[in-house]
C-alpha cells in the first residue's frame, strides 16, 4: 500500500492539522446545535414566506374589490341613465 501524504496549507506549505478527536457528548451536542440551526433557519424561512403570502392575499382582495365597485358603479350609471331618457 502506498502512504498517503496529508494535505498541506496552501500559504504556508505545512501539513494540515489532524481534526481534533470528538467524543460521543461532543458529537451530540454538535448535532444538536446543528438540528436547532437548522429548524430556526426554517422557521424564519416559514415566517417570511406565510408574511408574503398574506400581502399578496391582501393586495389581490383589494384588486379584486377596487374591481367590482368600479362594476357596480358602471352598472348604476347606465341604470341612471336609463331611468333619465325614460322621463
Amino acid at each position: 500500500l502506498k502512504h498517503r501524504s496529508r494535505p498541506t496549507l496552501p500559504s504556508t506549505g505545512l501539513p494540515c492539522p489532524e481534526p481534533a478527536a470528538m467524543d460521543s457528548q461532543e458529537a451530540q451536542n454538535q448535532i444538536a446545535q446543528m438540528i436547532s440551526f437548522i429548524a430556526s433557519e426554517a422557521q424564519d424561512r416559514a415566517s417570511e414566506i406565510q408574511k408574503k403570502g398574506e400581502e399578496e392575499f391582501s393586495i389581490e382582495v383589494h384588486r379584486l374589490i377596487t374591481e367590482q365597485k368600479e362594476k357596480i358603479r358602471g352598472t348604476y350609471e347606465k341604470k341612471s341613465k336609463m331611468i333619465e331618457t325614460q322621463y
